[in-house]
């Protein structure tokens, strides 16, 4: 995992809150994939003593979204 990857997840991860969120991957045969709505997920509020508040996450995650690049699909693409 590159630096770029590592400080990415490190900002994107709720635990630094204090909160929880349950059933971020599930198991099918032994293999651990992301849960894209296959099941419900669950936030856990006030399960761990947080560094950082939640309004300063959400910051966070807002200027990381500004500066994501938007998708360019060209017509070969489609």
């Amino acid at each position: 995992m590159g630096n770029r990857e590592a400080i990415d997840k490190l900002l994107s991860n709720e635990k630094y809150t204090g909160q929880v969120m349950l059933q971020k991957t599930v198991s099918f045969y032994g293999i651990q994939i992301e849960n894209n709505n296959i099941e419900d997920k669950y936030l856990v509020s006030n399960n761990h003593q947080a560094i950082t508040s939640k309004d300063m996450f959400d910051e966070v995650q807002a200027e990381k979204q500004s500066r994501t690049k938007p998708v360019q699909f060209s017509q070969s693409m489609l």
